[in-house]
Protein backbone atom coordinates (compact mmCIF):
# COMPACT_ATOMS: atom_id res chain seq x y z
CA UNK A 1 0.00 0.00 0.00
CA UNK A 2 2.45 2.57 1.11
CA UNK A 3 4.40 1.63 -2.37
CA UNK A 4 1.76 2.11 -4.43
CA UNK A 5 1.28 5.70 -2.74
CA UNK A 6 4.97 6.72 -3.32
CA UNK A 7 5.01 5.27 -6.86
CA UNK A 8 1.84 7.21 -7.61
CA UNK A 9 3.32 10.77 -6.48
CA UNK A 10 6.40 9.41 -8.50
CA UNK A 11 4.78 9.11 -11.54
CA UNK A 12 2.83 11.72 -10.79
CA UNK A 13 5.84 13.99 -10.87
CA UNK A 14 7.38 11.89 -13.61
CA UNK A 15 4.52 13.04 -15.95
CA UNK A 16 4.41 16.72 -15.40
CA UNK A 17 8.12 16.89 -15.94
CA UNK A 18 8.16 15.19 -19.20
CA UNK A 19 9.50 17.38 -21.66
CA UNK A 20 6.85 17.31 -24.50
CA UNK A 21 8.13 19.88 -26.60
CA UNK A 22 11.62 18.52 -27.64
CA UNK A 23 12.69 20.34 -30.69
CA UNK A 24 16.08 19.38 -31.32
CA UNK A 25 15.32 15.50 -32.70
CA UNK A 26 18.12 13.75 -34.54
CA UNK A 27 18.23 10.39 -35.49
CA UNK A 28 21.96 9.82 -37.15
CA UNK A 29 24.34 7.31 -37.99
CA UNK A 30 26.64 5.92 -35.16
CA UNK A 31 29.49 6.53 -37.00
CA UNK A 32 28.22 10.73 -36.81
CA UNK A 33 27.46 10.53 -33.70
CA UNK A 34 30.01 12.09 -31.17
CA UNK A 35 28.62 12.99 -27.64
CA UNK A 36 27.08 10.23 -25.62
CA UNK A 37 25.03 9.69 -22.26
CA UNK A 38 25.48 6.71 -20.67
CA UNK A 39 22.77 5.85 -18.20
CA UNK A 40 22.75 2.70 -16.12
CA UNK A 41 22.17 0.52 -12.99
CA UNK A 42 24.96 -0.17 -11.49
CA UNK A 43 23.08 -1.82 -8.54
CA UNK A 44 24.85 -5.56 -10.14
CA UNK A 45 28.56 -5.49 -10.50
CA UNK A 46 28.52 -7.11 -13.88
CA UNK A 47 26.99 -4.49 -15.44
CA UNK A 48 29.30 -1.81 -14.13
CA UNK A 49 31.89 -4.05 -15.75
CA UNK A 50 29.77 -4.03 -18.97
CA UNK A 51 29.63 -0.46 -19.08
CA UNK A 52 33.56 -0.06 -18.16
CA UNK A 53 34.05 -2.20 -21.17
CA UNK A 54 31.45 -0.11 -23.40
CA UNK A 55 32.71 3.26 -22.25
CA UNK A 56 36.56 2.39 -22.98
CA UNK A 57 35.60 1.32 -26.57
CA UNK A 58 33.60 4.03 -27.35
CA UNK A 59 36.17 6.36 -26.24
CA UNK A 60 38.49 4.59 -28.29
CA UNK A 61 36.15 4.96 -31.25
CA UNK A 62 36.73 8.77 -30.39
CA UNK A 63 33.31 9.50 -29.57
CA UNK A 64 33.08 11.78 -25.92
CA UNK A 65 31.01 9.93 -23.25
CA UNK A 66 29.35 10.80 -20.40
CA UNK A 67 27.95 8.48 -17.80
CA UNK A 68 25.13 8.08 -14.88
CA UNK A 69 24.19 5.70 -12.67
CA UNK A 70 21.89 5.13 -10.07
CA UNK A 71 22.87 1.97 -7.10
CA UNK A 72 20.21 0.71 -5.36
CA UNK A 73 21.77 1.41 -2.03
CA UNK A 74 21.57 3.04 1.08
CA UNK A 75 24.88 4.30 1.77
CA UNK A 76 25.53 7.41 0.18
CA UNK A 77 27.16 8.12 -3.11
CA UNK A 78 29.99 11.18 -3.38
CA UNK A 79 30.87 10.16 -7.13
CA UNK A 80 29.37 13.02 -8.54
CA UNK A 81 27.97 10.46 -11.66
CA UNK A 82 26.08 8.04 -9.09
CA UNK A 83 23.44 8.39 -7.04
CA UNK A 84 21.81 6.01 -4.38
CA UNK A 85 18.25 5.60 -2.48
CA UNK A 86 20.08 8.47 -0.04
CA UNK A 87 19.78 10.84 -2.89
CA UNK A 88 15.83 10.24 -3.32
CA UNK A 89 13.26 11.71 -2.00
CA UNK A 90 10.50 10.08 -0.04
CA UNK A 91 8.67 8.93 -2.74
CA UNK A 92 11.87 7.87 -5.00
CA UNK A 93 12.12 11.27 -6.96
CA UNK A 94 15.77 12.15 -7.46
CA UNK A 95 17.53 15.29 -5.88
CA UNK A 96 21.02 15.12 -6.44
CA UNK A 97 21.63 18.16 -8.26
CA UNK A 98 24.49 16.39 -10.86
CA UNK A 99 21.84 14.09 -12.29
CA UNK A 100 19.92 17.36 -13.54
CA UNK A 101 23.35 19.09 -14.82
CA UNK A 102 23.24 15.93 -17.12
CA UNK A 103 19.93 16.22 -18.54
CA UNK A 104 21.38 19.69 -20.05
CA UNK A 105 23.92 18.58 -21.40
CA UNK A 106 24.36 18.64 -25.39
CA UNK A 107 24.14 14.96 -26.46
CA UNK A 108 23.79 13.21 -29.76
CA UNK A 109 22.62 10.47 -27.72
CA UNK A 110 21.45 9.38 -24.44
CA UNK A 111 21.25 5.23 -23.95
CA UNK A 112 19.66 4.27 -20.80
CA UNK A 113 20.69 0.56 -19.66
CA UNK A 114 17.99 -0.27 -17.25
CA UNK A 115 14.83 -2.07 -17.72
CA UNK A 116 13.29 -0.76 -14.48
CA UNK A 117 9.74 0.99 -14.96
CA UNK A 118 9.81 2.65 -12.16
CA UNK A 119 13.24 3.93 -11.92
CA UNK A 120 14.64 7.08 -10.61
CA UNK A 121 16.89 7.02 -13.97
CA UNK A 122 13.98 7.42 -15.95
CA UNK A 123 14.25 11.19 -14.72
CA UNK A 124 17.21 11.98 -16.84
CA UNK A 125 15.19 10.96 -19.62
CA UNK A 126 12.34 13.10 -18.85
CA UNK A 127 14.50 15.95 -18.47
CA UNK A 128 17.19 15.20 -21.20
CA UNK A 129 17.74 17.68 -23.87
CA UNK A 130 19.92 14.99 -25.91
CA UNK A 131 18.77 14.78 -29.78
CA UNK A 132 17.69 11.08 -29.23
CA UNK A 133 16.74 9.24 -26.16
CA UNK A 134 17.45 5.54 -26.67
CA UNK A 135 16.07 3.08 -24.20
CA UNK A 136 15.08 -0.58 -23.12
CA UNK A 137 12.39 -2.25 -21.58
CA UNK A 138 9.11 -4.64 -21.87
CA UNK A 139 6.64 -1.77 -20.91
CA UNK A 140 8.39 2.01 -20.34
CA UNK A 141 6.28 4.74 -21.01
CA UNK A 142 6.61 6.29 -24.26
CA UNK A 143 7.03 9.83 -24.06
CA UNK A 144 10.12 9.14 -21.81
CA UNK A 145 12.22 7.51 -24.87
CA UNK A 146 11.97 8.42 -28.67
CA UNK A 147 12.90 4.80 -29.63
CA UNK A 148 12.06 2.02 -27.09
CA UNK A 149 13.22 -1.43 -28.08
CA UNK A 150 10.77 -4.05 -26.81
CA UNK A 151 12.37 -6.65 -24.05
CA UNK A 152 10.94 -8.52 -21.36
CA UNK A 153 11.81 -7.63 -17.93
CA UNK A 154 14.80 -10.79 -17.57
CA UNK A 155 17.30 -9.33 -19.83
CA UNK A 156 20.85 -9.50 -18.47
CA UNK A 157 23.16 -6.08 -18.30
CA UNK A 158 25.08 -7.38 -21.32
CA UNK A 159 21.86 -8.60 -23.34
CA UNK A 160 20.70 -5.29 -22.44
CA UNK A 161 24.20 -3.44 -23.76
CA UNK A 162 24.29 -5.76 -26.71
CA UNK A 163 20.68 -5.13 -27.87
CA UNK A 164 20.89 -1.71 -27.89
CA UNK A 165 24.28 -1.34 -29.50
CA UNK A 166 23.46 -3.75 -32.13
CA UNK A 167 20.39 -1.32 -32.81
CA UNK A 168 22.01 1.82 -33.12
CA UNK A 169 25.17 0.57 -35.06
CA UNK A 170 22.80 -0.53 -37.90
CA UNK A 171 21.11 2.18 -38.60
CA UNK A 172 21.20 3.82 -41.84
CA UNK A 173 20.11 7.29 -42.67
Amino acid sequence: MIQEIKDYFFFKRLNREIDHGRKNLLLQEFSEVKNIGLVYDATDFLMIAEMRDLEIKLKNEGKNISVFAFINSDEKKYEPFLFSRKDLNWYGYPTKQQLFDFTVMDFDLVLGFFNGLNSPLNVIFAHSKSKLRLGINYKQNPALFDIILGSDSNLSGKDIVNKLMNFITEIKT
